[in-house]
C-alpha cells in the first residue's frame, strides 16, 4: 500500500468516525462488523429445561389385517379421504376393522372394472390405514 492509499484510508475512517462515534480507529481490519453488546443468555427455569414427554401409545400392528382393495386411487401413509365402500366383501372388511382395533390393509384394484378382484387383480403393495369414522 502506498502512503496516498494510507491517507486515503484514514481519511475515510475519521469521516466514518464523525457519521458513527462509536466506530473506533483502530478497528479498520473488519470494517463491516457491527458493534453491539453480547446478548445475554435467556434466563430458564429449571421445571423448563426438563422436557415433558407425553406418553405416546405405540402402535402393535397385528399379522393379519382385513383387506380393502381400492378401485382408481392410490392412498399413501398420512392421507386423509373418504372411502366409499359397496360391494359385500368390502363392508365385511370395514366391519371387521371396526370391531377390533380400526386397522384396515388398503391395496389399490390393478383393473377398476373388476367387480370381485382376486389375489392377482390387487397389487401387492398398499397401506394400512385406521379408519377414523
Amino acid at each position: 500500500m502506498t502512503e496516498k492509499d494510507n491517507r486515503e484510508r484514514l481519511q475515510d475512517e475519521d469521516q466514518q468516525q464523525e457519521e458513527d462515534p462509536r466506530r473506533d480507529k483502530t478497528d479498520s481490519v473488519n470494517d463491516d462488523a457491527d458493534e453491539r453488546p453480547a446478548a445475554a443468555a435467556p434466563e430458564t427455569d429449571a421445571a423448563e429445561e426438563v422436557e415433558t414427554e407425553e406418553e405416546e401409545e405405540e402402535l402393535v400392528i397385528p399379522s393379519s389385517l382385513p383387506l380393502l382393495p381400492i378401485r382408481d386411487v392410490v392412498i399413501f401413509p398420512f392421507m386423509i379421504m373418504p372411502l366409499f365402500v359397496g360391494r359385500e366383501s368390502s363392508i365385511k372388511a370395514v366391519d371387521e376393522a371396526l370391531a377390533n382395533d380400526r386397522l384396515i390393509f388398503l391395496s389399490t384394484q390393478k383393473h377398476v372394472a373388476e367387480e370381485n378382484p382376486g389375489p392377482d387383480d390387487i397389487y401387492g403393495v398398499g397401506t394400512i390405514s385406521m379408519i377414523m369414522r
